[in-house]
């Protein structure tokens, strides 16, 4: 239960205390970069975790974390070869008002590569009538701990999707060659540039 989850988030916090990991720095910015499919299956998360294992690997001291936002069937996991992570941001979104970067490096997941790792919710019915402003508090918490925060936002355009891109640095759209794809890519520029994204 409730309880039980406290108790290993703290024992996880305890346990990262004693190691070197990213704490909140006033003043750091770290950049965010938001990797949006203009299909399913056109390889957004392979080019989410390359991008950030990639970042990790040529930034030699530089912290990366990667978020998965795929709300239905994140794989993030499955291309780490995760096993079973404890946590996922559907404990950060419960736990928003004591959210700081104690509570948050005891959630993360710490791959053996190096990077912070946030899974998406393992329930698919899992649902968040603030995910606007969870997703940007979490994103401007994760920004003073992070040098580069990657996020797999899989082909979603609601509303966390839009908070999350409003404080991005870089959006990449992955696409494949085809019409279906051209089209949509279209379709996401013509939204960008209506919310006020410049137009290159």
């Amino acid at each position: 239960g409730e309880e039980v989850t406290k108790a290993l988030l703290a024992f996880q916090a305890a346990r990262m205390s004693v190691e070197k990991r990213p704490t909140a720095e006033p003043g750091k910015e770290g950049t965010i970069i938001y990797v949006v499919g203009s299909k399913g299956g056109v390889g957004t998360t392979t080019v989410a975790v390359n991008l950030a294992e990639n970042l990790l690997d040529a930034d030699s001291g530089k912290t990366v974390s990667l978020i998965d936002m795929n709300l239905l069937f994140g794989d993030i996991p499955i291309f780490l070869g995760m096993e079973s992570p404890l946590f996922d941001w559907a404990e950060v979104a419960r736990n928003i008002a004591r959210l700081d970067s104690t509570f948050l490096m005891g959630t993360l997941y710490k791959h053996p590569s190096g990077l912070h790792v946030l899974p998406s919710p393992t329930s698919i019915f899992e649902t968040f009538s603030s995910g606007p402003e969870i997703m940007t508090k979490l994103l401007r918490l994760m920004r003073t701990m992070f040098d580069y925060v990657v996020i797999d936002g899989g082909q979603d355009l609601g509303e966390m999707a839009k908070a999350t891109m409003r404080l991005a640095d870089k959006v990449v759209i992955v696409t494949l060659l085809n019409l279906p794809c051209l089209i949509n890519v279209k379709r996401l520029r013509e939204a960008f540039l209506r919310l006020g994204y410049p137009s290159d």
